[in-house]
């Protein structure tokens, strides 16, 4: 007779044995979790995506472009060599190279132009301060989310120009910061996407002017929605232009948006207008509202005249003298007839 035999591993081997198990499934487990990290981070942008504008042309030159890469947005930096920084950036169908006007070749679902008011050059000696290694490729953006090309378009009397390609139109801001040192800082941030809050902040975005007829020297409210907690700004033909009303040449009232992008201020019209029709538009975060309303200015009127309780009608210019002869030739008239017939009557009794 046959005995078998079991063999049972000691307690502390049977324990070890089951690690490779429990740390496979560990393994397996993390594989199938998403990241925390790869998470799409909150950012609650509400730039918008309309044109932004800012400063003039300055002398202080261009030394340097570089971008880097941050969570909810893709950053682009101009390095200038001094204190004036001025900038125009907007969408367009083709972004085009200085002086000659070429189309700059850029990749990506849409084109974001990028003029800078400043030169990549000595004014004063017409050396260059800034010579891109790549022009269209300024920088090495492979792989980014919203970069996709960052090219050179040139520049030429004060004026120079970087293409972006970006993955699709998305919301951007641009300012500037000063710093290292006496430099500044062109900055332009493009968001990794879209959020609720500039969508519907472009979406209800309005404007109106009331009343939307004025006589020369009166005042109209110009009221509407853009982007919140905002500074921006009506501006019109039409408007008062001053040292303290003005924008790019233009009159123009200066407004604050509230959390929810509402704005309304008052805007004078000056007295020695020509009468006709005017556009009234506005910016708003930096960039342009996109839509314009119509206000219709005719000639100053004088004081009306007044008409006196009582008068009948009669206009307060008329004269007492001219009311006291209306007088007297109605009672004249009453006297002839009262004459008259007791003349008739007289008459009358002589005859009998």
């Amino acid at each position: 007779m046959s005995i078998r035999t079991t063999r049972r591993w000691p307690p502390a081997i049977r324990l070890w044995s089951t690690v490779p198990a429990v740390l496979l499934a560990l393994v397996t487990i993390a594989a199938w979790t998403p990241a925390a990290a790869d998470a799409a981070p909150n950012c609650g942008i509400g730039w918008g995506s309309l044109d932004k504008a800012a400063g003039n042309l300055s002398t202080a030159p261009i030394v340097n472009v570089r971008a880097a890469q941050h969570p909810c947005y893709d950053r682009l930096i101009v390095d200038v060599a001094g204190a004036g920084v001025g900038y125009r950036a907007g969408y367009a169908a083709a972004v085009h190279t200085q002086a000659r006007g070429d189309v700059l070749p850029l990749r990506g679902g849409a084109f974001l132009g990028v003029v800078v008011l400043n030169s990549t050059y000595d004014t004063t000696t017409g050396a260059p301060t800034y010579v891109p290694a790549n022009r269209n490729e300024l920088v090495n953006v492979t792989g980014w989310r919203t970069f996709r090309q960052v090219a050179y378009g040139g520049s030429f009397e004060g004026y120079t120009t970087i293409g972006l390609g970006l993955r699709a139109r998305l919301p951007f801001r641009v300012f500037t910061l000063s710093g290292p040192g006496a430099h500044t800082r062109l900055v332009i941030d493009v968001a990794t996407a879209w959020s609720a809050a500039p969508i519907a902040a472009e979406q209800t975005a309005s404007l109106q002017v009331t009343p939307s007829t004025v006589p020369a020297g009166g005042s109209v409210e110009v009221s509407g929605t853009c982007d919140p907690n905002s500074e921006g700004f009506a501006i019109s033909t039409a408007f008062l232009h001053d040292a303290t009303h003005d924008f790019a040449g233009v009159g123009a009232a200066g407004f604050h948006t509230d959390p929810a992008g509402h704005f309304s201020v008052t805007a004078q019209v000056p007295t020695n207008i020509m009468p006709g029709q005017y556009s009234a538009s506005a910016r708003c975060g930096g960039g342009n509202l996109g839509i314009a309303a119509t206000l219709t200015v005719i000639p100053a009127s004088g004081p009306p005249t007044a008409v006196p309780a009582g008068s009948g009608g009669l206009a307060a210019s008329k004269s007492a003298h001219t009311e006291q002869r209306h007088w007297l030739i109605a009672g004249i008239g009453v006297a002839l007839l009262v004459g008259g017939g007791l003349g008739a009557l007289r008459l009358r009794r002589t005859t009998r």
